[in-house]
Order: C-alpha cells, then structure tokens, then sequence
C-alpha cells in the first residue's frame, strides 16, 4: 500500500468516525444553519442594517473562534516507522498531511470570507481588498495550527500557545480595521515564530515518538466515546 492510499484511508476512516461522535450536534447545527441563513438572505435585501455597523472586533473573536477549531494531524502509527527504516514513507504521509490540511483550509476560508462578502461591501471595500483579506485570513490560520501543533510537540509552555492566540487575535483585529503597518508588523513576527517552531519537521524529525504519541491518543479518544456508548454524541 502506498502512502497515498494508506492517508486516503485513514482521513476516510477518521471522518466515519468524526460523524459517528458528533451526528447528533450535527442535526441540532442543521436547524441552526437553516436559520441563519435565511437571516443572511435578509441582509443581502438589506433587512439587517446593523450588521454592518457591528464591531471590527467582534468579528475577529468570530474569525478567531473558527482558526482555534483548526487543528493539525499527521495520519501515521508506530508500525508505519518499523516498515520502512529510511523513514520514506514517514516522509511521505507527512508531506501528504501538509497537503491535505492546506486544501482543506482553502475551502474551509474560501467559503467563510464569500459569506463573509456582504459585510466587507458594506464597509466600502474593493473585491482586490476582499481577496487580499481572504489570503490574509488563510496565512493567519495556517501559521497559528501550524504554530500550535508545533508548540504541543515540544511540549512548550501553556504561556506560548496563549500568546500565539493573543497575535492571531491582533492580526485578524488589524486587518478588519484597516490598519496595514500594525497588521505587516504583527504578521511579521507570527512568521518567524512559525518559522522557529517548523524547523527540521520533514528533515531530522526529532519529535517523531510525540506525534505518534498523539495519534495515538486521538484513536483512543474515538474509542473510548464509541465503548461509553457516546457515538451519538
């Protein structure tokens, strides 16, 4: 089997088991999304004119809230490192992973900010603004599950993971209010510190056993749900 086909199996086999833990939320959430959109229906007619003039930072503790639900996963055990001694196809799942969680946050964002879209007309912005917001929130998301992930594998300090929120916070405010020297120096430092905590991951691999360590835990927490008979939670 070769990489590919292993990741594909293991992201199919994760999302069953994602939909098996949360199916009742899930239709709790359909009602609510139902609801909401007929609400957005009505702002687009112009029926809510107050959502326009909510807070710039009301709506990055929103756009906060969606980027800390973000979290990064390598798709490989401990059998997979005595398969191979080179390690290749560590590599390659990893290289996979890294693929896998860019394309789903693509979608994820490219959804959020078109819906998003009516909030930004209304405050004047061009459709280059809006893009350029759009590849703002997806770099801000990206550095802050990276960093995150990165940060548990070292098993920093609960300090650092805060602060790291504390700054995706700071650059989603800057952005949604228009201040572009405070957003290029917030987003400056966000990326040397996600430069510092990425180094050596596809190369040394030298917290290899911790992240099987947490995937390991991750299949233990759907079993456990699966076995207390919370599968329908």
């Amino acid at each position: 089997m070769t990489a590919r086909q292993l990741l594909k199996q293991r992201v199919t086999g994760h999302a069953a088991k994602l939909l098996k833990t949360r199916r009742l939320r899930l239709y709790i959430m359909f009602a609510l999304l139902f609801f909401l959109g007929y609400q957005y229906i009505l702002f687009w007619q112009g029926g809510l004119d107050w959502v326009g003039d909510v807070s710039a930072f009301v709506w990055a503790v929103l756009f906060l809230l969606l980027v800390v639900n973000d979290t990064f996963f390598v798709w490989f055990e401990r059998a997979d490192v005595t398969q191979r001694k080179e390690r290749t196809l560590i590599k390659a799942l990893k290289r996979y992973s890294l693929y896998y969680h860019i394309v789903k946050l693509i979608i994820k964002y490219g959804v959020v900010v078109s819906l998003f879209r009516p909030v930004l007309v209304e405050w004047g912005w061009t459709h280059a603004s809006i893009l350029s917001f759009f590849l703002s929130v997806l770099l801000i998301a990206w550095l802050h599950m990276w960093t995150q992930y990165q940060l548990k594998i070292r098993r920093s300090h609960w300090m650092s993971r805060v602060s790291v929120t504390i700054i995706a916070l700071i650059c989603l405010y800057a952005f949604l209010d228009g201040r572009p020297l405070a957003a290029v120096a917030f987003g400056s430092g966000f990326v040397a510190l996600a430069l510092y905590a990425g180094e050596g991951w596809m190369s040394r691999q030298p917290y290899l056993d911790r992240e099987i360590d947490l995937a390991e835990a991750l299949h233990d927490s759907f079993f456990q749900k699966i076995k207390k008979g919370h599968f329908h939670d």
